[in-house]
């Protein structure tokens, strides 16, 4: 089973995605862990080589996962789908879940980090607040979409455990 985690970022891909895998037995993937191995860190490659060349990259990477590996759960950064190629590779190769989260959330769990490539420099809450606006269509693409609000990452693992169940 080949299984990937979509969303906005600070949706919980990485630690839903991880409990997940666990709980399913298969292999956990992160797509910007694989990205930070060959190609260091995500945010010097934004700003020495913009977001064009970053999801370049991205694209490469996750193309060889879903297309060379089975039996994982993959984690995907946020902006992922914004290629049409990858949203495409997806939906052909991989049960694809979108974590569904809202604004408030999300600026919530924002406020814990600091080294979000497309926020950087800028005023953290309205950054988030444009970003949700323009990219939250993309994910509606994905097979499934389950709500992150108010569910810790096991709720919505056991939750998401059950809709791959039924289906």
């Amino acid at each position: 089973m080949k299984i990937a985690l979509v969303g906005f970022s600070f949706s919980g891909k990485t630690t839903v995605a991880k409990i997940l895998a666990q709980k399913l037995k298969l292999e956990f993937i992160d797509s910007d862990e694989i990205i930070q191995k060959i190609y260091g860190d995500i945010s010097a490659i934004f700003s020495q080589h913009g977001e064009e060349y970053f999801r370049d990259i991205e694209e490469r990477i996750i193309n060889d996962i879903v297309r060379n590996n089975n039996n994982f759960v993959l984690a995907t950064g946020g902006g992922a789908v914004l290629s049409e190629k990858t949203s495409a590779l997806l939906k052909e190769y991989t049960k694809t879940i979108w974590l569904k989260t809202s604004l408030e959330s999300i600026i919530k769990r924002d406020t814990k980090k600091d080294d979000h490539p497309m926020l950087a420099g800028r005023d953290r809450v309205k950054a988030v607040r444009e970003l949700y606006l323009k990219r939250t269509d993309v994910y509606s693409f994905a097979d499934i979409d389950v709500d992150t609000d108010n569910k810790t990452a096991a709720q919505t693992a056991d939750g998401i455990i059950k809709l791959i169940n039924s289906d």
